[in-house]
């Protein structure tokens, strides 16, 4: 694999610009709007995507649903600014071996399906169905439930 390097003066240029929701064309001046993953596009010298190829599909796919979901606005902004922009640099070059990449495929699929899931379950007052997934966080029927009841709760609002 070839080693990412990544411009200082583009990583510079990101601390002064906020991340934002959604995806975004590039303009002519190409830095401005960005959301995390076209920031690591941009620090790595790529052009305008959010599937940058020195990034692992993997983390890029995680990295672009909670950059989205944190949603727009003000203080969406700052937050997503505080939590993702730090992680710019650290994903320029995490592309890596389709061994690799199932392998962090299982990581990430083992960590949403154990003790984040079920809270999430239970802070949205699903309490059942989190407490089937802390008994059987690999049981597949047991997360479709708890998905297909998340949904319906979300949809009653």
């Amino acid at each position: 694999m070839t080693a990412t390097l990544i411009d200082p003066a583009r990583l510079a240029q990101i601390e002064n610009t906020p991340l934002l929701a959604g995806a975004h064309t590039a303009p002519d001046d190409y830095g401005a709007n960005m959301c995390v993953m076209e920031a690591v596009a941009y620090v790595a010298g790529e052009p305008n995507t959010d599937h940058p190829k020195c990034a692992c599909p993997v983390i890029a796919g995680l990295m672009r649903r909670w950059n989205d979901r944190l949603g727009s606005g003000e203080r969406a902004n700052a937050e997503r600014d505080r939590l993702l922009k730090p992680l710019v640099a650290r994903l320029v070059g995490s592309k890596s071996t389709l061994e690799v990449e199932e392998a962090r495929r299982a990581m990430l699929r083992d960590w949403t399906r154990s003790a984040p899931l079920a809270d999430w379950l239970e802070a949205a007052g699903l309490q059942e169905h989190a407490d089937a997934v802390r008994v059987a966080p690999n049981d597949l029927k047991v997360i479709r439930e708890a998905r297909d009841a998340a949904w319906a709760a979300r949809s009653d609002r």
